[in-house]
């Protein structure tokens, strides 16, 4: 990134996203995780239990920003390199704003192509300490959550971009694949979680401060909003991740999940305003765990609830659902959920 442009992505609250790097994606392993997906619910069914990505997991592996207001090629061939001549203020802040559509088009917001990103985004970087005030993190995991179900549901082909963080909280969290560390003094620095390549084995206290900002929000149970899609924060049906044996949990409200296709004059402020309500009060949705001994009572209501084996069909017979037998191997923890 160009120094120069430095100072108007930090304003934006997607710094860190910048510092994160490349990641190469391991197709299979996104590909057997999103088979495990369940949109009813928001979570992995797996052979010990749910699990799910929270926004705990977005702002220690991301950096970004979740708290705030709700979210509603060429640009790499054009504004990729600053020229080193004198700009003025307003030529800077252009390639600022182009050089983050460019990054959240091949990152966490990326369609189907992997490097297209909607037009709708580029207004909310008129004023970049504005932009600062977004619940990036938020966003980012309802588009997330929103893919997984095309994904799963549709078959729809998956985008790399997208797919990184959950690629690296597969690493954090399963362990399944990981990669080894090629520095084993590779230091974080001003950098968040998921700029290294191996679990975590440091303290958080060594995280950049963003990483760790608003964790009051990490089990807030809010629906989560980026322009037209909204899904579901869920932390109570993953207490094990947050250090709790789990009970039984509630019911998870059905989403009318709606695109923008034929609504290209929707104000979805207006459309979702029950919604963004209840992300304005989110402050009052933080997720209190009881104190339950054991999981015990979980497992034996999910198990009531769940199949235990998947059998993948025969090849070539393969269809977006199929996952390669070695992988259902590998994770042979591989639960549906029973309709």
């Amino acid at each position: 990134m160009d120094p120069r442009i430095e100072p108007y992505v930090r304003a934006s609250g997607l710094y860190y996203l910048t510092e994160m790097g490349y990641t190469r994606s391991d197709h299979r392993l996104l590909q057997a995780l999103t088979e495990r997906w369940r949109p009813e619910t928001n979570t992995f069914h797996l052979r010990h239990g749910e699990m799910t990505i929270t926004l705990q997991d977005v702002a220690i592996l991301t950096g970004l920003p979740i708290d705030g207001k709700p979210v509603l090629s060429w640009l790499k061939e054009t504004f990729s390199i600053v020229p080193d001549v004198e700009l003025d203020d307003d030529i800077l802040q252009q390639y600022a704003r182009a050089y983050i559509l460019f990054v959240l088009g091949s990152t966490i917001f990326a369609d189907g192509t992997g490097n297209k990103i909607h037009a709708c985004y580029l207004h909310l970087f008129r004023d970049f300490e504005d932009a600062g005030r977004y619940s990036w993190g938020a966003a980012a995991l309802a588009h997330l959550y929103r893919a997984l179900y095309r994904g799963s549901v549709l078959g729809e082909r998956m985008s790399a971009g997208y797919f990184v963080p959950m690629q690296l909280w597969s690493w954090e969290r399963l362990h399944v694949g990981r990669p080894s560390l090629h520095d084993p003094d590779f230091i974080l620095g001003d950098r968040p979680l998921g700029a290294r390549w191996q679990p975590y084995a440091g303290t958080y206290e060594t995280l950049p401060p963003a990483c760790m900002d608003h964790m009051e929000l990490w089990t807030a149970r809010v629906p989560l909003i980026c322009f037209d899609i909204v899904e579901m924060h869920v932390p109570d049906r993953v207490a094990r991740q947050f250090g709790w044996h789990q009970d039984i949990p509630s019911d998870v409200e059905a989403i009318d999940r709606v695109n923008r296709r034929g609504r290209q004059d929707v104000n979805w402020i207006v459309f979702h305003q029950t919604y963004i309500e209840r992300w304005d009060q989110r402050l009052d949705h933080i997720h209190q765990f009881s104190h339950t001994r054991s999981s015990r009572r979980y497992m034996e209501w999910y198990w009531e609830r769940t199949v235990r084996h998947i059998t993948p069909p025969p090849p070539p017979q393969y269809h977006p659902g199929y996952v390669a037998p070695n992988l259902v191997r590998i994770l042979n923890a591989c639960y549906i959920f029973r309709k």
